[in-house]
Parts: C-alpha cells; sequence; structure tokens
C-alpha cells in the first residue's frame, strides 16, 4: 500500500499516523507506482504494544476524552531513547493515567502478544 487515502482521525497522534490508523490506500503497480485502484488495508484497527513510555503516554491522552482506556504496553520498554526496567517504565505509565482521573478497571491487566494490555475507567 502506497499514498494514504483515508485516516482515522481518532487513532492520529500527533500528526504521526501509526499503521494501524490508515483506512486505505492507492495499490502499486508492478513498476512500483501508485495504481488509480484503492485497496483496504488488512491491518486497519490492529495496535500493537509500545516499547516507547512517551508513545504510551501519547495514546493515554488522545484516548482521554472516553470513559474507558485500554493502553497496549510492550514487555521491553523504553523511556528517552534508553531501555528501563518494566516496573519503572509501567509506574510512569500507571502514575500519569491515575492523575488523568482514571482508575484500573475490575480485571485491569492480561497478556497480549507482544505485551500487556491495561484497562482503566473513569474513576466515578
Amino acid at each position: 500500500m502506497a499514498p494514504v487515502d483515508s485516516v482515522a482521525v481518532d487513532l492520529d497522534r500527533d500528526g504521526a499516523i501509526p499503521g494501524h490508523a490508515v483506512l486505505r490506500g492507492w495499490r502499486i503497480g508492478p513498476d512500483g507506482t501508485p495504481t488509480s485502484d484503492y485497496q483496504d488495508n488488512p491491518s486497519y484497527g490492529e495496535r500493537k504494544p509500545l516499547r516507547e513510555v512517551e508513545h504510551v503516554l501519547a495514546d493515554a491522552r488522545a484516548l482521554a476524552s472516553t470513559d474507558r482506556l485500554r493502553l497496549l504496553v510492550a514487555d521491553d520498554l523504553e523511556f528517552r531513547g534508553e531501555s528501563v526496567p518494566f516496573d519503572v517504565g509501567i509506574t510512569l505509565i500507571t502514575d500519569t493515567v491515575l492523575g488523568m482521573g482514571f482508575v484500573p478497571d475490575d480485571q485491569w491487566m492480561s497478556r497480549v502478544p507482544g505485551g500487556r494490555a491495561y484497562d482503566f475507567r473513569l474513576a466515578d
């Protein structure tokens, strides 16, 4: 898939368009140039766990207008370009999310391929 035709705006973070936010694009011809045929993105909506603490926090801020929040966090975390122990990275993340008015959901942590999912809800 090449030039982007449609982007899900609610998935666009700070102008950086993640692959899962691309709805469709133009099909690439055998010569490597875009054609006039559209191609749906089979990975649309598929979010992957994020490694960078800053990207997880950007995700949280972008989704904060909802009453539920699901963060996908990779097993190996980085903060400001440096590898950090998981407990340090997740503490930075959860402290920020709690400060935004969210609390852990009843079953708040689960394993996903490549990481963990953390579920929060707005405090009552």
